[in-house]
């Protein structure tokens, strides 16, 4: 896995397989062979024999017994032919099991190119770490990148995203609650609750992640924590705690409990990928015990919250240092060019609102994504639109490669007539921006909704 991996060395299966040598000869460097040692022993053999011997192979019975197979063998993609060929051949010469999986991850991408130390297009991950924190980073890439396929980091993308889902999302969700529950009950909760709507939105969304998890679908799993939080956030706004405190105590101590409980579950699935942040929260929310990783809307307990500073303060805007974005080490920053102003289109030209409705806009899932032959620019898709799957052929190619496509949310015109490009019918029309000289830029959703979902 992903697919593209997979049909990359189904490829290379089909095409015949050779021997390889197992030693090199003429090399300074390496471990010699026992019985040769003009010769040492080729690295990619020598490697890969350390995953098992690491765990017990030829030296200690039991912790290999316990150890091996590997549930998931992670890899990059670009050594994928040494761990999905090489590794299972050399396995199975010895009759060993082979990993359960093998999971090929993309590459981390710096405005949309490799990175490059001549082009000076590097980012140093202890200094993103540095700059908001290792958890808010983890967030980033596992939350804005489809697992298995290349992602693009910029400064100011993360910068954005830091902004959106954790100073004002997550962290203000968190210091609300604990605030409520500090000048309503001075921090002490104790409730026994009825099931509602937020205990059933926890099991939906625990369900969903827990399946996603499962897929390896780290960035799916991860947005459906963030709409359980913005279903929180509907449900105090909902619910108005602070119109209950003047009218009714017993369905105040009710939102808050559905309120603390929703964070806790919240931290508890955002852990995996935020440890030292969601360890915090659930300090904040009085989880102890069991409660700090339990995956269960808990309807009765006790709590014992404390109301601390922001745990993630809002970045103001400010200006940008020479060193915010790496640049090309001899070239100097060009002057970016004032957008020329859009001519506004004549009254006898726009369309009523009656016509516009008549194009049904929809959010679809792309599924396999793969460039067609003979073509630079075309790429067929397949996506879940909801209640069926299409082939949609896009001119999208020159800007994404196909494994950044893959599981990803776009938007598509769904009641174009159906046309052939390079002999593929292609069932709808993806959206696109394209700048004069550009290469296209795909509508994206900061949250995606469900395949199928109309955008009105």
């Amino acid at each position: 896995a992903p697919e593209s991996r997979r049909n990359e060395m189904l490829r290379l299966l089909e095409g015949g397989l050779e021997d390889i040598s197992v030693s090199r000869a003429g090399q300074a460097w390496g471990i010699p062979l026992p019985f040769d040692p003009k010769s040492v022993v080729y690295v990619w053999y020598d490697a890969l024999i350390n995953y098992a011997a690491a765990v017990g192979y030829g030296t200690n019975d039991a912790d290999f017994a316990k150890w091996w197979p590997a549930s998931l063998h992670l890899i990059g993609k670009d050594i994928a032919r040494f761990h999905c060929v090489v590794w299972p051949a050399m396995l199975m010469s010895v009759g060993a099991p082979l990993p359960k999986q093998v999971f090929g991850h993309g590459w981390v991408t710096f405005k949309g190119e490799k990175m490059s130390k001549s082009l000076g297009t590097v980012v140093d991950p202890l200094e993103a770490a540095d700059r908001l924190g290792p958890d808010p980073l983890r967030l980033f890439l596992a939350k804005e990148i489809v697992f298995g396929g290349d992602g693009d980091f910029s400064w100011d993308r993360f910068e954005e995203k830091y902004n959106a889902d954790l100073a004002n999302n997550l962290g203000n969700l968190v210091s609300r609650v604990t605030s409520m529950v500090q000048r309503y009950r001075q921090g002490a909760l104790a409730m026994t609750a009825a099931p509602g709507d937020l205990a059933e939105r926890a099991s939906e969304c625990v369900a969903r992640y827990r399946a996603h998890m499962d897929a390896l679908q780290l960035e799916s799993a991860i947005a459906e924590v963030f709409r359980f939080t913005d279903a929180t956030n509907e449900y105090i706004a909902s619910r108005q705690p602070w119109a209950l405190a003047k009218s009714d105590q017993a369905a105040l101590d009710a939102v808050l409990w559905n309120a603390t409980e929703a964070v806790r579950l919240i931290a508890a699935l955002l852990g995996p990928v935020m440890p030292s942040s969601c360890e915090e929260i659930l300090d904040r929310v009085g989880a102890a015990g069991a409660d700090r990783t339990s995956l269960t809307f808990a309807l009765a307990g006790t709590k014992t919250t404390s109301q601390r500073e922001a745990l993630w303060p809002r970045l103001e805007t400010k200006e940008k240092s020479v060193t915010d974005e790496p640049v090309k080490p001899t070239d100097a920053v060009p002057t970016p060019e004032a957008p020329k102003p859009v001519e506004q289109w004549p009254m006898d030209q726009r369309i009523s609102i009656d016509d516009f409705l008549k194009i049904d806009l929809r959010v679809v899932k792309v599924l396999t994504a793969e460039k067609v032959a003979g073509s630079k620019k075309l790429m067929k898709l397949t996506v879940d639109a909801g209640s069926e799957q299409r082939t949609l052929v896009a001119g999208i190619a020159e800007a994404y490669e196909a494994e950044q496509l893959v599981g990803r949310h776009v938007a598509i015109v769904a009641n174009l007539k159906p046309a052939k490009l390079m002999g593929i019918e292609s069932n709808g029309m993806v959206l696109a921006a394209s700048p004069d000289g550009g290469k296209p830029i795909l509508v994206n959703f900061e949250t995606p909704p469900a395949p199928g979902t109309r955008i009105r």
